[in-house]
């Protein structure tokens, strides 16, 4: 139990967000962006769903992939196992092997198509929905600093008439 307690200490980190008023902004923006990433997310799981119910009509049984660690598994064997071939095309890591993979055992399936659905997926996940996460925070940021800029703004005319409130009061005096 006072191990639990003393590993909420790493928490205490946080403090530092008060001493960076840069460090305060971008919190602020992620913590305003969330609910549009959410929504972002849920549409790049929508299509990752499509692209793999594609993947799974059009290249079942079309490849194989030897894991080193079980047995040989189909990338489009299934929906779940298509989700994660299509994960792993949107982040970028071989997914030429399995395009590569699929075109030497094309079983029919016409290799313009193979080169179609992968690039297709490529383009509209990691250019347009990236791009949609990038505007999405970028929008925020600027709503922000605009709230920022609006309360310094403010904080400076309250100033400015308590300094010529102070300036009447001593003419009024005199």
């Amino acid at each position: 139990m006072l191990t639990a307690f003393r590993i909420l200490r790493v928490f205490r980190i946080f403090r530092l967000l008060k001493a960076f008023p840069e460090l305060q902004v971008i919190t602020k923006v992620l913590l305003k962006s969330s609910v549009s990433l959410f929504f972002v997310c849920l549409l790049m799981l929508i299509v990752l769903y499509l692209y793999a119910m594609i993947g799974v009509i059009l290249f079942r049984g079309g490849s194989e992939v030897i894991t080193g660690i079980g047995p040989i598994t189909d990338p489009f064997g299934s929906v779940p196992e298509a989700m994660f071939s299509m994960f792993r095309v949107l982040t970028g890591e071989d997914w030429t092997d399995l395009r590569y993979d699929l075109l030497d055992t094309s079983g029919g399936t016409n290799d313009t198509i193979v080169s179609l659905f992968f690039l297709s997926f490529f383009i509209i996940s990691a250019f347009l929905l990236l791009n949609i996460v990038v505007g999405a925070v970028v929008n925020n940021y600027d709503q922000v600093m605009g709230e920022e800029q609006k309360e310094a703004t403010a904080h400076a005319a309250v100033e400015e008439l308590a300094a010529l409130h102070e300036k009447l009061d001593k003419v009024m005096k005199n």
